[in-house]
């Protein structure tokens, strides 16, 4: 009789112990997804390709680790104006720069290889414009204001794709709002509120978020 309560006691301390482990399990478990999110999910497209360019560059040559460099992609050498990249890049060329360092480093994937390494007088702005999209909004109810502004940004930063996305929901906006959608823009966005007489912002609960690298509401300022 003593042995078969034993034996249940025994039994069920298994299963307790069986249903914990199992808990555990499923703790580490969801533990490692959020993990995985937090490291690598959330990071946007640019950072991840900042990452792999800096990781292969740097399988080559030891990169500065007190500066975050800006990365550009050569999509077309004929519009560059210095004289250090005209010389020795090529169109698909990837670009380290490093404004404190005042340095540049063209690395070409298709060969392995750092092309050359040397001064060049850094725009980071541009760099961050090349194959970025903007959506500018009319948010001061004039047309020929925001037309002004979009033709103006597109004469300063031919590599960045400038998309007219007609009236903001609200007409009444006092400034301009510059706003970085990517959070990977920094100093694009520094230029362009000097160029629109803007400030840098968010969107505003009134607006939809757009699907572009960044976001202009025209105000009635610029």
């Amino acid at each position: 009789m003593h042995m078969t309560r034993l034996m249940t006691l025994i039994g069920k301390s298994l299963k307790e112990n069986m249903k914990l482990v199992l808990t555990i399990l499923i703790v580490v478990a969801v533990s490692v997804v959020v993990t995985w999110w937090v490291l690598v999910g959330s990071k946007t497209q640019a950072q991840r390709d900042l990452a792999h360019a800096k990781d292969l560059v740097g399988r080559h040559m030891i990169l500065p680790t007190d500066e975050e460099p800006t990365l550009a992609v050569v999509t077309d050498k004929t519009v560059i104006k210095d004289k250090f990249l005209t010389k020795n890049a090529n169109n698909g060329d990837q670009v380290l720069i490093y404004t404190q360092h005042q340095i540049a480093i063209i690395y070409r994937e298709s060969v392995d290889r750092i092309v050359a390494v040397g001064s060049v007088s850094a725009d980071s702005a541009l760099a961050e414009s090349q194959g970025a999209t903007l959506t500018v909004l009319n948010g001061a109810n004039d047309a020929a204001k925001t037309k002004k502004v979009i033709d103006q940004l597109k004469a300063t930063y031919p590599d960045m794709t400038v998309t007219d996305g007609g009236s903001a929901t609200r007409h009444d906006f006092p400034t301009t709002i510059v706003i970085d959608t990517s959070n990977s823009k920094d100093f694009l966005v520094d230029a362009l509120t000097k160029i629109t007489n803007g400030a840098r912002g968010v969107v505003p609960l009134s607006e939809a978020k757009a699907e572009t690298d960044l976001m202009i509401i025209v105000g009635k300022d610029s």
